[in-house]
């Protein structure tokens, strides 16, 4: 309901949420600003609606009043015309109930009965901002692009609460963003196996993260400074015009990069982790049977070895987090236990009080981890491990080292086939209190066993 008192009842709750966010201010003659907002309003009605507070900054939550008010119908006729369909708000403005001289304002976006997308993409001088056909959902504090678990309950929503039938052309556009969930994962998944096909496309990937890098110069400086022609500058940033030899030249030495920089995958601005000599040290350390690997990729290795250590990773911290006393109480009811719940199984002789004893000891001694990899599953847009690998790969070198020595125990490479054994895994499949310290000039892990 759109009320002064709704304002102050979600102002109250001290946070940003799913349904609700902060605006400082909100314009409709500045593009940017409006872009943003026509994003948000796209999410929050994707996402069963929400509350936009206006004249709130943003992380302080202080309230400073807006210096206009925007009219409703105005800001409608731009949302359509930019949309070339309306999305159905409110809006209400009142002074503030201490400071009378402090306009707010509330918006009320109400859920949409089908799925909001624009049908075309509007742009900052840093990049797209809203993209053709994506569709946006609420996460958190954020408005960001849909995964495939949020699309298909948007859609099975729309279907369920209205007899709604898909047409052609939303149908498409679901399956652009099926896609592009996917395609996003297999881009980090030829980065983590070194994968990498140079085109115009990866091309302007590059220079747009080499350029959003740096705030000095504006795209049209860069692009000037590397020698595009002025009229296509925006195609080589947008991966559609192929550069020459002498741009990537130029380009290298603008942005100090070596020039293999443009022909290796490269996230955050870096290869992959494992081609720094100490990174693929510590993995190759951890093989029993380092014969084996003479007959297998590279990357197949060091790709499967990083995915598996970040799903078991997260498989612990989740663990580690869990509510004892909520799994047993739930231990007989298979539709109600977490994936790490069969972790407890190992502790079955302990009395409760040992096994919280257990768990608080077990959260001490892998602490650098479990910091590394809690999350609030709520403000995710991917899946936990995806997170942290995301995460992982920007890490300094001697901490993506201590990460892999504190969670690997060994791995075994048979005909092709990976195994890997964890610390924290195998001290609770034993029941094990084995104290640990971490020697950073030897980059290695030291273990004092039977403490």
């Amino acid at each position: 309901m759109l009320t002064k008192d709704k304002f102050y009842e979600i102002l109250d709750e001290g946070r940003e949420d799913n349904f609700w966010d902060f605006k400082e201010e909100l314009s409709i003659s500045k593009k940017v600003r409006f872009y943003e907002f026509l994003k948000d309003i796209l999410a929050f009605s994707n996402s069963g609606g929400g509350y936009l507070l206006l004249g709130v900054k943003d992380e302080t939550h202080e309230l400073v009043g807006v210096s206009e008010e925007i009219d409703e119908a105005e800001l409608a006729q731009k949302i359509e015309s930019a949309l070339s369909y309306s999305i159905d708000f409110k809006i209400l403005y009142f002074n503030d109930k201490i400071d009378s001289n402090k306009k707010l304002g509330l918006i009320e976006i109400f859920q949409a009965k089908k799925i909001c997308v624009s049908p075309k993409s509007y742009s900052s001088e840093k990049g797209i901002i809203v993209e053709q056909d994506i569709i946006y959902t609420r996460r958190g504090t954020r408005s960001i692009r849909v995964n495939g678990e949020q699309l298909n309950e948007l859609v099975r929503r729309i279907q369920t609460n209205a007899t709604y039938k898909f047409s052609e052309s939303e149908l498409q556009f679901i399956e652009k963003n099926r896609n592009s969930s996917y395609l996003e994962f297999k881009q980090f998944d030829d980065y983590l196996k070194g994968a990498f096909e140079f085109t115009a496309s990866s091309f302007g990937d590059k220079i747009t993260q080499l350029c959003s890098d740096q705030l000095k110069y504006n795209r049209l400086e860069v692009g000037k400074w590397i020698g595009f022609e002025e009229e296509r500058i925006n195609d080589y940033f947008n991966g559609i015009a192929y550069p020459s030899l002498e741009h990537i030249l130029r380009a290298s030495k603008y942005f100090e990069v070596p020039i293999s920089f443009f022909f290796k995958p490269t996230t955050y601005s870096r290869p992959p982790i494992w081609e720094n000599p100490l990174v693929s040290f510590c993995l190759i350390e951890k093989v029993i049977n380092k014969s084996e690997l003479l007959s297998i990729n590279w990357g197949d290795f060091f790709s499967y070895v990083l995915w598996d250590m970040s799903k078991n990773i997260c498989l612990f911290v989740e663990w580690i987090r869990s509510d004892y006393f909520e799994y047993v109480r739930n231990k007989e009811n298979i539709f109600n236990t977490n994936r790490s719940d069969f972790l407890y199984e190992y502790l079955i002789d302990m009395s409760p009080e040992e096994v919280l004893e257990f768990k608080s000891f077990m959260s001490t001694q892998h602490y650098k981890i479990i910091g590394k990899a809690s999350f609030d599953k709520e403000m995710l847009s991917r899946l936990p491990h995806e997170e942290f690998l995301y995460h992982f790969i920007g890490y300094s070198n001697d901490l993506v080292c201590r990460l892999i020595n504190e969670s690997i125990k060994s791995i075994t490479v048979s005909e092709s086939k990976i195994e890997v054994t964890y610390h924290f895994i195998e001290e609770i499949i034993n029941c094990k209190y084995l104290r640990r310290d971490y020697d950073v000039d030897k980059i290695s892990l030291k273990i004092y066993d039977n403490l």
